[in-house]
């Protein structure tokens, strides 16, 4: 093709994960609507079933937001929305369950037990209550995996296993055992 004489400027490529941070940024209330209607009822229903009480899910879930909104100024280009809320709900869910003392990240074989959710414990049903017999069995590291992609998957497996902070196979594995203990109890 023969040179027109004009050259070209080269553009850059904004990636459209980068657009909306930059909107989160400049403080964009339609942003962070958006924000909440994507992500809140998933990590919301993850906050439910790993901690089984609707009280401290409410408060946890708060924190979780209040700590994305205080984020948002240090997010770069790089950076993913999804990724960071569900760190942080990873974070405040094992913060809530085991305390400030607590380890990390739950792991597998700990003593520690948390009750299911509140609608399952005041139910007279006996499957209800086989239920709840079987979900304060599961150790934390089980329940976060039944919870994150179990039964009614939140999240695929790539996006969960980095969230527990481990592979693929371990939450697969950590899941197996789950469902086979639980469904056991049952």
């Amino acid at each position: 093709m023969p040179d027109s004489g004009i050259t070209r400027k080269p553009q850059s490529v904004v990636k459209p994960e980068a657009r909306f941070i930059e909107r989160l940024k400049k403080g964009e209330e339609t942003a962070l609507e958006e924000v909440l209607k994507k992500h809140g009822p998933p990590v919301y229903k993850f906050l439910f079933r790993f901690l089984g009480d609707k009280k401290r899910t409410d408060a946890a879930f708060t924190e979780i937001m209040t700590a994305f909104v205080m984020a948002v100024p240090e997010l770069g280009e790089n950076n993913r929305v999804e990724t960071v809320i569900w760190q942080e709900a990873h974070r405040t869910a094992v913060k809530t369950a085991f305390g400030a003392s607590g380890p990390t990240a739950p792991r597998a074989g700990g003593k520690k037990t948390f009750p299911p959710p509140d609608y399952l414990v005041k139910s007279s049903d006996p499957a209800a209550q086989k239920l709840v017999a079987g979900w304060e069995e599961l150790a934390p590291p089980y329940r976060e995996a039944l919870a994150l992609s179990g039964i009614e998957p939140l999240l695929s497996y790539e996006e969960a296993s980095g969230i527990i902070e481990g592979t693929q196979g371990t939450l697969r594995s950590r899941l197996s055992y789950a469902l086979r203990r639980f469904m056991r109890d049952v």
